[in-house]
């Protein structure tokens, strides 16, 4: 009896260690809400975030690009607080057997989503623009029959779409004339499209090109756009801005540039530049060698006076090391810019999503969302977060795991701040007035195809909002062994 209340003893005590070591060191802000998993046909393909939009009805819509049969197709899915994630609905086909990459949507004030993406391969590729209701957005019957925009696009799928003073504009990677950036624009709110203007022509003989857009919308309706130019190898070889000032682009302004090097030493591998306007500056980030050189960090460079001329860069989290995405900003409804950025500590090796707010001309101290310790198995590197802002007092974000650990689908939070709660306003539910042209190659699907997602272990999210949720899962795992060990034991005595 002895031997086997011992044995007891010490398998309780290593199933519990080992299940609260499994969570150890990771931690998520009890602010955020515990961690859903976002419905993918196939959680292994390496996606990006998806594309989001919230409208004033609490619910977020996203857009997205999945792989069925052999090519890319462009999904819909909208989120919940008090339903979580629902069904996703395939709503744009790619023109013949090409692909469909999703690059921007915008929602104007009448509720109507616009829509750019990239379609085609490296030889030959247009950016195709479509629009729908956002109500209806996951018919795909309710989606407009798909317009050719960007001209000669590629060979990097690359683009951003930009609404102000009443007119369309887009920014993408193209080769109408040689490798650069060009821009078209619609003044029928999508209709047609003008022809391709040079924005940025690269030197073809070093093989440049650009990728990686963001842009920005001031208080004055100016926009801004920043952009990477990139080398054969891949790597980084420098950062432009630009501003459309209402009537026409302005030339691109050079904020920063490696040196040559074949062996990428001085030179990141990722730049991932972003813009934000905020009041009465300009803020750029990207990622870039830290004063030590070698080590990649975050520079910051600011502008006071609209993008003419900006400050040297900063590196105010220069412990923060990595390549895990652009910076992401939202501004609440008290008016509060907040930034996120996914990066590991240089010197504890903790891995995490980061947060902080503008406070009086600088950045606040930077606040862990969940962090913690790599790990390949299971994967926890959380990376690329994508924010955005509903009714003025949620922040609902997305993040994937480091493709390059592990390829395992879209996690999904949001938090509620102090701010205030703007009033909820329901989407207009006009009918379809599609009429597509059977002549056409690129048509949506007329039957959205409804996806169920089928949990797997790699499914569960990496860490839970519930603090006790290891100790109870130690607890069942030792009731369970202290059950089996007594059992055995009254077997034993019953011979």
């Amino acid at each position: 009896m002895r031997y086997y209340f011992y044995l007891l003893i010490f398998l309780s005590t290593l199933f519990i260690t080992t299940s609260v070591s499994a969570q150890e060191g990771i931690q998520q802000d009890p602010n955020w809400q515990t961690i859903e998993k976002m419905p993918l046909l196939d959680n292994s393909y390496g996606h990006s975030p998806p594309l989001l939009l919230a409208d004033q009805n609490r619910t977020i819509h996203a857009f997205y690009s999945e792989p069925v049969d052999r090519t890319l197709i462009i999904f819909y899915n909208q989120w919940h607080p008090d339903t979580g994630w629902g069904a996703a609905n395939d709503i744009i086909l790619p023109p013949q057997t090409s692909f469909a990459r999703v690059q921007d949507v915008f929602l104007d004030s009448a509720s109507n989503v616009h829509l750019i993406f990239y379609a085609g391969n490296e030889q030959q590729a247009t950016i195709y623009y479509t629009t729908a209701p956002l109500a209806l957005a996951y018919q795909a019957s309710a989606w407009s029959t798909p317009t050719p925009a960007g001209l000669d696009a590629g060979p990097i799928a690359a683009a951003k779409l930009i609404h102000t003073n009443n007119q369309f504009q887009i920014a993408y990677s193209g080769k109408w004339n040689g490798e650069g950036v060009y821009t078209v624009s619609s003044d029928d709110n999508g209709q047609s499209w003008s022809s391709p203007q040079e924005l940025l022509l690269l030197n073809t003989d070093e093989n440049l090109l650009p990728a990686q857009y963001n842009t920005t919308i001031d208080e004055q309706g100016n926009a801004h756009l920043i952009f990477g130019v990139f080398n054969a190898a891949g790597y980084g070889d420098s950062v432009y801005y630009t501003r459309f000032n209402q009537v026409s682009w302005e030339p691109p302004i050079l904020l920063r540039n490696w040196p040559t090097d074949r062996l990428g030493v001085n030179q990141p591998s990722n730049i991932s530049p972003a813009i934000q306007a905020y009041r009465d500056i300009l803020i750029a980030t990207y990622i870039d060698l830290n004063q030590q050189g070698g080590i990649v960090t975050h520079s910051f460079q600011y502008s006071s006076d609209n993008g003419l001329t900006w400050q040297l860069p900063e590196q105010p989290f220069g412990t923060y090391i990595g390549t895990s995405g652009p910076t992401r900003f939202v501004i609440d409804s008290a008016g509060i810019l907040h930034m996120f950025f996914s990066h590991r500590t240089e010197s504890q090796q903790i891995h995490g999503i980061w947060h902080t707010t503008w406070q009086n001309n600088s950045w606040d101290t930077v606040q862990p969302v969940i962090s913690g310790p790599f790990s390949a198995d299971p994967p926890f590197d959380p990376s690329d977060p994508t924010p955005i802002l509903s009714q003025g007092n949620t922040i609902f974000m997305t993040w994937i795991t480091d493709p390059g650990v592990a390829r395992v689908g879209i996690f999904s939070s949001y938090t509620k701040l102090n701010t205030p709660d703007l009033p909820i306003t329901p989407l207009p539910t006009p009918l379809p007035t599609i009429s597509p042209d059977d002549n056409n190659d690129v048509l949506p699907t007329v039957t959205p195809v409804v996806i169920q997602s089928t949990p797997t272990w790699a499914d569960v999210p990496p860490v839970q909002n519930n603090a006790s949720a290891p100790l109870f899962a130690a607890f069942l795992t030792a009731t369970l062994m202290v059950t089996t060990v007594l059992i055995y034991y009254r077997l034993k005595v019953n011979k």
